[in-house]
């Protein structure tokens, strides 16, 4: 078919053809809908997966959220931030195993700290990937919940937590659970790092925490 010059293929089946063009556009229209809609299904359905893995009152299945990718890693770093609801606030989830662990005082925790002690953990073990987390996990460092979990993401992180070494130190002074670790993975023997690590070796609240802080600060001497 000749066309006009400056014309195209759709404008001609516009005017020649009416009902081609239409059944055409609106297979196209169709098309792009239920594709839409399939796409934020899926979305749904994932999101709500990884809500499920996190909400749980036991040991995340990291397999699972690693099967899922980058769209799982959007959602574990978002996790990291997740708030109970005014209705949801005074609900409990689980016991917390690290409060029994550290022999804290055991308290309920709501949907949000599980969801957060969960995540948490489970971002630490996704790789160099989850390197956008490391700020959120600084925060975390000062949670009385979950800042035991965040410091073992950060140590499980290596080098690639590097920002995280002045807010460790200080999570070491502070006598946070398994900052000492996470430190000795993270950094070098600087005065710093060595000062605080010696300190908590002789001034732990804990047996526990002044053993770490001492493995620790052999860690870094080797």
């Amino acid at each position: 078919m000749n066309l006009p010059r400056g014309w195209t293929i759709l404008p001609v089946l516009w005017g020649t053809r009416k009902p081609l063009a239409l059944c055409l556009l609106t297979l196209l229209l169709v098309g792009a809908a239920a594709l839409e809609t399939t796409t934020a299904h899926r979305q749904r359905r994932e999101k709500q997966l990884i809500e499920d893995i996190l909400a749980a009152g036991k040991t995340p299945d990291l397999e699972t959220v690693r099967a899922r990718g980058p769209d799982a890693l959007a959602l574990v770093i978002k996790a990291l931030s997740e708030e109970d609801s005014p209705f949801e606030g005074a609900r409990s989830a689980a016991s917390s195993y690290l409060a029994w662990f550290m022999r804290r005082d055991p308290r309920e925790l709501t949907r949000a700290d599980t969801i957060r002690l969960n995540a948490a953990v489970v971002v630490g073990y996704l790789g160099s990937a989850a390197k956008p987390a490391v700020p959120q996990l600084i925060n975390l460092l000062r949670d009385d919940v979950v800042d035991g979990n965040a410091a073992v993401s950060l140590g499980l992180m290596g080098r690639d937590a590097q920002e995280a070494v002045p807010a460790l130190i200080i999570a070491v002074r502070e006598h946070r659970p398994f900052a000492a670790t996470a430190l000795a993975r993270i950094a070098g023997p600087t005065t710093a790092v060595r000062s605080a690590l010696e300190a908590a070796s002789r001034s732990g609240p804990e047996e526990l925490q002044r053993r770490e802080a001492a493995q620790a600060l052999k860690r870094i001497s080797e």
